[in-house]
């Protein structure tokens, strides 16, 4: 992977998976030697129960990544199918890969939900963010009220140039 990131500085490599923990509960990005990831990535996810993070392979050969993406804050995980609060359900990154912003906060909104209430909800979200940042982003805004408009009229959602848009 050739994130600037990672290039920038040295990522730690832990000792032990407990420190590994550690330091992605802390939002740092770590190496971990590519013949342990897998074993690794099953005892933070399955033993250990964390799960806030991704894997992919180093630009230095033989190590995998393993990156928090975003630093664990008071969300909790996901522990069950049907959470009701705030919680961590989704790993974000950019378009082409890249981590996002390690100390950004963010919240998905699924736009064209089956369930009804929640997808005029999201609706109704995307088109406030619309009408504040106009000033700033209009190109922006205007895609974004335009595309929940599409959703409203009962269009189609799939656009493969609005989804494959700069990947």
């Amino acid at each position: 992977m050739s994130d600037s990131k990672q290039k920038q500085k040295a990522l730690a490599r832990p000792t032990t998976r407990g420190e590994l923990r550690d330091r992605l509960e802390r939002g740092e990005i770590c190496e971990v030697a590519g013949h342990v990831a897998e074993m690794t990535e099953t005892m933070l996810r399955g033993w250990l129960d964390f799960g806030v993070f991704t894997t992919y392979p180093s630009d230095n050969d033989g190590w995998t990544v393993f990156d928090p993406g975003l630093p664990r804050s008071a969300v909790p995980a996901q522990e069950n199918s049907t959470p009701d609060g705030l919680h961590i359900k989704y790993c974000i990154t950019k378009a082409d890969g890249r981590p996002v912003d390690d100390q950004g906060e963010y919240f998905v909104l699924k736009l064209n939900s089956e369930d009804r209430t929640h997808r005029e909800a999201c609706l109704s979200a995307a088109r406030a963010y619309a009408i504040i940042i106009h000033a700033t982003r209009p190109k922006l805004a205007s895609d974004l009220l335009q595309r929940c408009a599409a959703i409203d009229a009962g269009q189609v959602l799939v656009d493969r140039a609005w989804h494959e848009r700069g990947r």
